[in-house]
């Protein structure tokens, strides 16, 4: 769990800067009448991806707070409940960078006046 963790937040960094550059590019350059599907479909794919992340991050979430409750359980368990915890709480801090992406799709959409 712990190294899934570890390449989910790896790899959102790694595209974080490249999904915000072509977000930043339509918002530049606008959208022609030969690139509009494509920045509709790019625009729809992060944010249906968006929103099947915070689904995921909801159970997640809630996954990590019965971990918490078993803690208190039992004493031996802590240290790797604990290890647990710290590799969730990667696909928890990811849902940041996702919010980001569309937060910055709604300006550009708002502002170039897509649907």
């Amino acid at each position: 769990m712990s190294q899934l963790g570890n390449d989910y937040s790896a790899t959102i960094v790694t595209i974080d800067p490249g999904v915000l550059g072509l977000i930043r590019m339509v918002e530049e350059e606008g959208v022609t009448a030969e690139n509009a599907e494509q920045v509709g479909n790019f625009f729809t794919v992060i944010r249906t991806a968006g929103a099947q992340n915070r689904f995921m991050v909801e159970s997640v979430q809630e996954f990590a707070n019965t971990l918490t409750d078993t803690s208190n359980l039992s004493k031996s368990m802590r240290p790797v409940i604990k290890k647990m915890r710290a590799s969730l709480q990667h696909f928890m801090d990811g849902k940041a960078v996702w919010d980001e992406w569309d937060r910055r799709i709604s300006e550009v959409s708002e502002r170039l006046n897509l649907s």
